[in-house]
């Protein structure tokens, strides 16, 4: 067969490329409608921290949130009944293999990290090198030598010429991942609605921000950050 095609409820989520796919697998199991960035706001919440640094540049370093894939995947995972396994820094040819094994066995892949440099439908193409973007791939075309794929703030299904694909592949490592990366990705049959996983996930993140932790950590980290934002414009 040289086209195959998983059809999926895609949705725009736009700012939430590493979770849009999943989205849309869960939208499509569940037949749920959901907002945007659903799952990136119940999974990206982490540990509140405020530190200061002796760095005249950079005196100070407040996180209020972790959105790297694995982090998200992780937080998601047991609520969502997500399985899911990032392959990332092997060659061109073993993930182009792996990829089209997945959409053989009926199972959409998350590309990623790609540099929207090299992605022809956005405005970043061949202006800016930003190799952060994430796709979902759900179908192949030998024929048109093209991937089939969701982006997260385009509606229509897109056609990427696979030369494009290795060029946007091909990063160096960084934060978020690695040259060639892709996302094997599985949900249990019967997950949630979103009413009750929202309640789950909001829950373990209200338990992670009111626990006790150490002083630099969670609400006293906000009690800190008030007090010193009003100063900062003066420093």
């Amino acid at each position: 067969m040289s086209r195959k095609t998983i059809e999926v409820k895609h949705h725009l989520s736009s700012g939430c490329c590493m979770c849009s796919g999943i989205e849309d697998l869960y939208a499509t199991r569940t037949n749920q409608s959901i907002p945007e960035g659903f799952l990136l706001a119940l999974g990206s919440f982490g540990e509140t921290v405020f530190i200061k640094m002796n760095n005249c540049k950079k005196p100070y370093m407040f996180s209020a949130n972790d959105a790297r894939p694995k982090t998200v995947y992780e937080n998601l995972k047991e609520e969502l009944g997500l399985d899911y396994k990032i392959i990332e820094g092997r060659t061109v040819e073993y993930a182009k293999k792996s990829i089209k094994k997945e959409i053989d066995e009926g199972c959409p892949v998350v590309l990623g990290p790609l540099d929207m440099f090299y992605l022809p439908y956005l405005k970043m193409y061949h202006t800016e090198h930003i190799p952060i973007h994430y796709v979902m791939m759900v179908g192949y075309d030998e024929e048109k030598h093209c991937v089939l794929i969701y982006d997260c703030d385009r509606e229509d299904m897109i056609e990427l010429a696979v030369n494009d694909l290795e060029l946007a592949w091909n990063i160096e490592k960084n934060g978020v991942g690695d040259k060639n990366g892709f996302i094997k990705i599985r949900l249990c049959e019967n997950p949630p609605d979103k009413y009750t996983l929202s309640y789950n996930c909001l829950l373990k993140k209200a338990e992670r921000q009111l626990r006790e932790k150490p002083y630099i950590l969670g609400i006293s980290a906000y009690e800190k950050i008030a007090g010193e934002l009003p100063k900062w414009k003066k420093k």
